[in-house]
């Protein structure tokens, strides 16, 4: 029985599958190589396939390293941040109730030097809720038309003060007035981030200058200062949340989030614009981007708005 069991075993299933296999071969082997069913035989694409899969992971898993080193980055440079200030206020607010406070001159130093790093804890936070609503398009673009030379003066005189202190020119060249269609306040804090990173970066009796020249449906601007410069390897790098090129000295020149720059990033971005960047060490900085013109009606729809 048993013998009589393996010999109907091989007549039914072995051999029917020997007679199977021995037609795929012939298949392989007399295909062209543009018969479609070829390649149904070949284990190569299972290779291909493979490889394909074990590259897209390799870029996936680098991806998620790269996202998890900026998080512990972005993690340490905001308690970095946030110490400096709170510190600060700590300090000089014990310093006055260990009894400080009982020499009027000592009490009000200590008291201003408390509200300066409020302010400065007060920037931060503020920065950060900026850069938080922008990247969840929780801050909408409202334009509208308006003079962009009136918006440049207006900050000016807005930073004329701490241009002062460190007797910095600001100057303007170019055109004489231009409408441009974008976000008026957001624009405005453009240029007063532009220009308060250009002044607390450039030298002392220097000067910042923003140009203006007229394309054909855009304004190109410019703002280059003489400043201490910038070395090739920071560039790609100053636009990040934090990322300061002379940590030292930002710290000794007021309250700074160092969120400054992402934030203009971020707002030309909303504008549909590229902000770039160029600088030689020791001799200046220039960022540059473009704005679009106000067409005739949108300077009627202002007006009439107004």
């Amino acid at each position: 029985l048993y013998v009589l069991f393996r010999v109907l075993l091989y007549l039914l299933v072995f051999k029917g599958l020997e007679q199977i296999w021995s037609n795929v071969r012939s298949l392989r082997t007399n295909s062209s190589p543009h018969d479609p069913f070829a390649n149904a035989f070949s284990t190569k694409w299972i290779d291909d396939e493979v490889k394909l899969l074990l590259r897209e992971k390799t870029t996936e898993i680098g991806k998620l390293k790269e996202v998890e080193q900026f998080r512990k980055d972005f993690l340490g440079n905001v308690a970095h941040e946030l110490r400096t200030p709170v510190f600060g206020i700590q300090g000089y607010l014990h310093t006055l109730i260990d009894g400080a406070a009982d020499d009027e001159k000592i009490r009000l130093r200590f008291i201003k030097k408390a509200a300066k790093n409020a302010d400065s804890l007060t920037t931060i936070i503020e920065d950060l809720i900026t850069i938080s609503r922008i990247e969840t398009n929780e801050i909408k673009v409202e334009k509208s038309s308006f003079d962009l030379i009136e918006l440049i003066e207006e900050v000016f005189e807005s930073l004329d003060y701490i241009a002062g202190k460190k007797s910095i020119e600001l100057k303007r060249k170019g055109l004489n007035n231009i409408d441009v269609s974008a976000d008026y306040q957001k624009i405005k804090q453009v240029f007063t981030n532009l220009l308060t990173n250009s002044i607390k970066y450039g030298k002392d009796e220097g000067q910042t200058t923003v140009s203006t020249y007229d394309l054909k449906d855009q304004v190109l601007l410019e703002v280059a200062d003489n400043g201490i410069g910038i070395d090739k390897s920071d560039l790609p790098r100053i636009f990040e949340r934090f990322y300061r090129v002379d940590k030292n000295r930002s710290r000794n020149e007021g309250a700074s989030s160092g969120l400054g720059l992402s934030i203009v990033k971020h707002y030309l971005e909303a504008h549909e614009q590229e902000i770039k960047v160029r600088s030689s060490k020791g001799k200046g900085t220039i960022f540059s981007f473009t704005l679009p013109k106000s067409t005739q009606k949108e300077k009627q729809l202002t007006l009439k708005v107004g």
